[in-house]
C-alpha cells in the first residue's frame, strides 16, 4: 500500500530533483506550486523504487494520479536503456491505490511522452482526451529579454509609451525590506477586481502570502516595478528545472495597468531570466482574453497536456 503524504516544504529538493531528472517542462511539476497549493488540491506525494508518485483532487473533486516521475539516474537510465519494468510496477501500484479507494483511475496532465508510454505499457487500457486549458505556455528567455524583430513591435512601443508618462521607472528584486510593497499591490489589485466576491481570488490572495512567508525557503524569485516611485506591479518566479522558470504570480494594479505595467514587468523582469532556456508562462484557463494575450508573445512551445481514463475491465 502507498504511504501519501502532504508536500511540504521540507521536500522541496526531492520535488526539484524529480522535476530535473524527468526534464519536465511544465507549472504542474513545479515543487513550490505542488507544495503551495497542496492544500487546495489536496495533494499528496509519495516515493516507490525510485519513483516520485502523486495524486491530487481537480477543481469538480475527482481523484486523478499524475505520471510517475524518476527519482534517480539509475531509474532513469534504465528506461532510456527501454527497461520499463520497475516503471510499470509503479504504476500498477497507483492502480491499485484507485481500487482500494473505490476510484476510477484516471492519469492527469500526461505530456505527449507520457502518454505514448502509456499507451505502450498498457495498450487499449485508456481512452485519451487533451486538456486545452491545461496547456503551458513557454516562451524563449531570449525573446522575451529583447523582443526582436517585428513581431515584437507594438509590445516595445507598449513599453516605451509605459516609460516615457513615468520617467523614474524601475524593477526591484523582492526580498524582506520590500515584501509590504508586494502585499500592498496585492491588496490594491484584489479590490480593484472585486475579490471579496471571488473565492479564486480570495485563495490566492492567501497563498501569495503564504508564498512570500516561505519566499527564501523556496528559493523563489521575484520583481517589483515602481514607477514615479510608486509599487505598481510584482511577478514571482520559480524554477522548474534548471532550463525553465515558471512565473506563478504577476499582478499589475490601474491606472498602471492600463498604460501597460505588465509589458513592461514581463520585459524587465525576463531580463534577470537569461540563465534560463524557457520561461513558462503557464497556462490560460480557457479564458479567451487571456489566451489572446499569452499567444501575442508568440511561445516557442505550447506544452500539450492529456488526461488518459482507465477503460473498464471486460469480465
Amino acid at each position: 500500500m502507498i504511504q501519501w503524504k502532504t508536500p511540504a516544504p521540507s521536500d522541496f529538493a526531492l520535488l526539484r530533483k524529480a522535476a530535473e531528472l524527468s526534464g519536465f517542462l511544465g507549472n504542474d511539476c513545479c515543487a513550490a506550486n505542488i507544495i503551495l497549493y497542496s492544500k487546495k488540491y489536496g495533494t499528496r506525494i509519495a516515493i516507490h523504487n525510485g519513483f516520485l508518485l502523486k495524486r491530487f483532487s481537480q477543481e469538480d473533486g475527482k481523484t486523478v494520479w499524475c505520471f510517475p516521475a524518476v527519482l534517480t539516474e539509475e531509474a532513469r537510465r534504465r528506461i532510456f536503456a527501454d527497461d520499463v519494468s520497475e516503471l510499470s510496477e509503479a504504476c500498477a501500484e497507483l492502480f491499485e491505490d484507485a481500487k482500494n479507494g473505490g476510484l476510477s483511475f484516471i492519469f492527469a496532465l500526461l505530456t505527449d511522452e507520457q502518454r505514448n508510454l502509456t499507451e505502450r505499457l498498457f495498450p487499449g487500457m485508456f481512452s485519451f482526451e487533451e486538456t486545452r486549458d491545461t496547456e503551458d505556455y513557454l516562451y524563449l528567455s531570449e525573446n522575451l529579454s529583447s523582443l526582436p524583430g517585428k513581431l515584437f513591435h507594438k509590445k516595445k512601443n507598449h513599453i516605451n509609451q509605459f516609460k516615457k508618462k513615468y520617467s523614474s521607472c524601475r524593477l526591484e528584486p523582492i526580498s524582506a525590506s520590500n515584501k509590504s510593497d508586494v502585499l500592498s499591490i496585492e491588496e490594491q489589485w484584489f479590490f480593484q477586481n472585486d475579490g471579496e466576491n471571488d473565492s479564486g481570488k480570495r485563495y490566492e490572495k492567501e497563498i501569495i502570502t503564504e508564498t512570500l512567508a516561505r519566499y527564501e525557503q523556496l528559493e523563489l524569485k521575484g520583481g517589483i516595478l515602481y514607477a514615479d516611485g510608486i509599487p505598481c506591479a510584482f511577478c514571482i518566479a520559480s524554477e522548474i528545472s534548471s532550463a525553465v522558470i515558471d512565473i506563478m504570480f504577476e499582478k499589475a494594479i490601474m491606472p498602471f495597468a492600463k498604460d501597460g505595467a505588465y509589458a513592461v514587468i514581463n520585459n524587465e523582469f525576463a531580463r534577470t531570466l537569461t540563465a534560463f532556456t524557457y520561461i513558462n508562462r503557464e497556462e490560460d484557463l480557457g479564458i479567451e482574453g487571456l489566451r489572446k494575450a499569452k499567444l501575442s508573445y508568440y511561445p516557442e512551445i505550447i506544452l500539450k497536456k492529456w488526461n488518459a481514463a482507465r477503460l473498464p475491465i471486460e469480465l
